[in-house]
């Protein structure tokens, strides 16, 4: 979804600037106020410095503005968006300039300026993911399902070896011969060095049945081998590459979280992703960090600044 970072000018503003009503007037009028704009911190948009000194792409943005217009300001911050809108709408703002997501809700209620930064939606992840990954990959032979497939084989092993045996036992007793243990164990032996190729020579048969079954336990070990090897290593594949959430297609079935009151709720409401929903982006990277969620979809360029701020190696857009 491509969403705008726009600059969102209420009406008051919208009729200082406008051309409806004789522009001299208007800024003879403005010049007699000082208007109020409200912001929210939203770095690197709105920053605050320790001495509470805003700064950052908005600010910049309507400090050239003012100055070319010769009008007056002083900032407002709120703690939301919502906020910001509601007070806009409520005209107990003149306007406002943030991070604000321009949406036909929002244009039903406020007026907004042309956006002067376009972005789309960027998801924050544990940059350790491949790695967690990759050992959950080793550990897919710990799975029930691959023990069921080892036990599988070793049953086959087990049928050939003995059918190996019955045929072999009486003509070939000095490689197949013995007790039941033992016979089965050299028939045994015998099928599962002839499946992988070994094929020491220790035991071979020399009865035709015998030899009719190894021929035909030859070729279909090739088959069986191959089918072996490829569910585990799809299993280990599987496994390795589940690791968390790696694009847009991912989010539907991860825990995702995103902050509250933001147009990116709706966008996930949209795909049906019901998120968990956080006060400000630093408590929802830090949900992210602590294993809380899986994923966090916010504004990409917001997203890239604040991952920048945090100890490097942890996220990653």
């Amino acid at each position: 979804m491509i969403r705008s970072l726009s600059a969102f000018i209420g009406a008051a503003w919208i009729a200082i600037a406008g051309a409806a009503a004789p522009a001299q007037d208007q800024i003879e009028t403005a010049e007699a106020d000082t208007l109020r704009i409200g912001t929210k911190i939203s770095p690197p948009f709105v920053m605050e410095s320790p001495d509470g000194m805003l700064s950052g792409v908005s600010v910049d943005l309507l400090e050239h503005l003012t100055q070319h217009m010769s009008l007056r300001y002083e900032w407002v911050l709120v703690d939301d968006v919502e906020g910001l809108l509601e007070s806009v709408a409520a005209r107990e703002l003149d306007g406002a300039i943030a991070a604000l997501s321009v949406t036909p809700e929002r244009e039903r209620v406020v007026d907004f300026t042309h956006a002067y930064y376009v972005s789309g939606l960027g998801i924050a992840v544990p940059s350790s993911g491949a790695e967690r990954g990759f050992l959950r990959g080793l550990l897919a032979v710990l799975t029930p399902g691959f023990w069921a497939a080892v036990g599988s084989l070793a049953l086959l092993l087990l049928l050939v070896g003995v059918a190996a045996w019955l045929a072999e036992r009486r003509r070939n007793s000095e490689q197949f011969g013995g007790g039941l243990i033992r016979g089965v164990g050299n028939g045994f032996w015998f099928s599962a060095v002839t499946m992988t190729t070994v094929g020491y020579g220790d035991k071979a048969p020399r009865s035709p049945a015998g030899r009719m079954i190894a021929l035909v336990w030859m070729f279909a070990s090739l088959i069986v081998i191959s089918t072996f090897t490829g569910t585990i290593a799809s299993s280990i594949t599987a496994a390795s590459l589940d690791a968390g959430v790696r694009g847009p297609e991912d989010i539907d079935t991860a825990h995702v979280g995103a902050i509250a009151g933001t147009a990116t709720i709706a966008a996930l409401l949209e795909r049906r992703v019901t998120p968990r929903e956080f006060p400000d982006l630093d408590a929802a990277l830090e949900a992210l960090e602590s294993g809380g969620i899986e994923a966090v979809v916010h504004d990409a360029p917001i997203l890239a600044y604040a991952i920048s701020e945090r100890p490097p190696g942890r996220l990653r857009l």
